[in-house]
């Protein structure tokens, strides 16, 4: 480092762009400049962007990309323009679709786990109530399911193994 500005000298940074950018922004550049983008393709893009904007470096080269990108295939035309407009819309609507899959997983992981906790406080009140479900695990397994017919039976409910909402209120469960 230069001790005078604290900067590093010209061919510092200039070795460190190659080592940890530049073949980003090849990739980025063969990206950009194909008509159609595959959904790999979108998927790798989206990364690069996402890096770009926690690296101011990566993305001024990337700003400069396009520019250099937009001079050398004539996108500076309307038709192309439009062109490109429309590739980066539907880009966008990837991102959007991406992030849309994102919520639903997280969604289902909610309901996985708030289905487990209930399951586990079944299992947990037949135990209590000397029906043996086996392990309590959350999962509503053989065991689980002969112990919740014993239970049923005993209280002159359906047997049908399933905890229904007067089994569960049998049961002191919500």
């Amino acid at each position: 480092m230069n001790q005078s500005n604290g900067h590093l000298p010209l061919t510092d940074a200039i070795s460190n762009f190659k080592l940890n950018h530049s073949s980003i922004l090849l990739e980025y550049c063969q990206l950009a400049s194909k008509e159609c983008l595959s959904t790999s393709d979108e998927d790798r893009m989206s990364e690069i962007l996402e890096l770009a904007e926690s690296d101011g470096v990566l993305d001024f080269w990337l700003n400069e990309a396009d520019h250099f990108l937009a001079h050398e295939l004539n996108l500076t035309n309307k038709e192309s323009i439009y062109k490109f407009e429309n590739q980066l819309a539907n880009l966008r609507e990837h991102l959007e679709h991406q992030l849309i899959e994102n919520e639903k997983l997280d969604l289902f992981e909610e309901l996985r786990h708030h289905l487990k906790h209930a399951s586990q406080e079944l299992q947990e009140h037949l135990k209590n109530r000397g029906f043996d479900p086996g392990p309590i695990d959350g999962i509503l397994g053989p065991r689980t399911h002969s112990a919740l017919i014993a239970f049923q039976q005993a209280n002159q409910l359906i047997p049908n193994g399933l905890p229904d909402a007067v089994t569960r209120e049998a049961l002191g469960l919500k």
